[in-house]
């Protein structure tokens, strides 16, 4: 299982997709948890920033719901 951009992805940077590939939509929906996994001294700071400012929490929760 993968995500559905990552299915397009694949499927759009392909000159002939496989035809037997299929994208599904399971009912009812899966769920799940994103985490941020921090790189570098800049991904730690910026990781720590969405944990502890409600204002950029609230932003990232914006971004996420409008995608959905």
């Amino acid at each position: 299982m993968i995500y559905e951009q990552q299915f397009l992805e694949y499927i759009l940077s392909r000159p002939k997709p496989n035809p037997d590939m299929v994208l599904l939509y399971p009912l009812p929906t899966i769920l799940s948890k994103h985490t941020l996994v921090a790189l570098s001294d800049n991904g730690a700071r910026f990781a720590q920033e969405m944990i502890s400012n409600p204002k950029v929490s609230s932003i990232a929760q914006r971004s996420v719901a409008t995608r959905t």
